[in-house]
């Protein structure tokens, strides 16, 4: 299964964590046929995020930035999360983007990177390989492409998902008779023995958003359902604007799940 983001937008921004609070107001109304169980409201603080009648403002230290939400959050994977809030522009329009961080057990962050699996590019080694090596052969190379990464010994049901031990990215192939070179921009770490097999990792966004657009010039509802990668256990909510923004309303709904 080739996991994905709803944003194909990446993003490799510096952060900024805030001092906040979280406000929990449990619920009981429904919503799309499905009863919201607790709304959570970051209340945010400092660190360039104003809060005046409502509304935050939110004013990058740097041409491009993000704010990060410093609580780590538990998911339940028994429920929906939806993330939404009110944005717009404060002068000049730019995209912005609403999203969350996830992370496996052990507090070790998930991209999208470790979980982006390419469908139609398991094959195998023709050779054994040394750590240093920075071209190695593989029978069918088809459907790779440059600027991906190789999982090594990848389990085919994807249980073994989000992997975190990728060598390469793929610098350049070449095709021979029965085999292809595959040329990496840096070299192996482990040995490999020939038959193993590996497949493609493909970088489509650094994480998972509800919303990546354009800010508008006046207040407009945006945010989503937030899709769960595997191995995810925990989360946090980034905001990230390269200019002035303003937001209201911003929640997370916690909603019963499919039944």
């Amino acid at each position: 299964m080739f996991w994905k983001s709803l944003i194909l937008f990446s993003v490799w921004l510096p952060t900024v964590l805030l001092h906040a609070q979280l406000l929990v107001k449990e619920q009981g109304v429904e919503r799309d046929g499905k009863k919201v169980l607790q709304e959570l409201v970051p209340a945010w603080e400092n660190a360039g995020v104003q809060l005046q009648d409502g509304l935050y403002t939110y004013t990058p230290s740097t041409t491009s930035g993000s704010i990060i939400y410093p609580q780590r959050l538990v998911i339940d994977h028994t429920r929906d999360y939806m993330l939404s809030g009110e944005f717009k522009a404060v002068a000049d329009q730019d995209r912005f983007l609403l999203g969350v961080i996830q992370y496996n057990e052990r507090g070790k962050v998930i991209y999208d990177l470790n979980i982006n699996r390419r469908q139609n590019t398991l094959t195998v080694l023709s050779e054994t390989y040394t750590g240093g090596s920075d071209r190695i052969v593989v029978e069918d190379a088809s459907n790779w492409k440059p600027g991906a990464r190789i999982a090594i010994a990848p389990a085919e049901d994807n249980s073994d998902l989000p992997c975190f031990d990728l060598a390469g990215s793929v610098r350049k192939l070449e095709q021979h008779e029965g085999n292809w070179s595959v040329y990496l921009e840096n070299p192996l770490k482990t040995d490999i023995a020939s038959g193993t097999k590996v497949c493609l990792h493909v970088p489509t966004t650094s994480h998972f958003y509800v919303c990546a657009t354009k800010a508008p010039s006046n207040f407009e509802h945006f945010g989503g359902k937030i899709n769960w990668w595997p191995g995810a256990k925990t989360f946090k909510i980034i905001l990230i604007s390269r200019k002035p923004l303003e937001f209201k309303n911003l929640k997370l709904e916690i909603m019963e799940g499919d039944k």
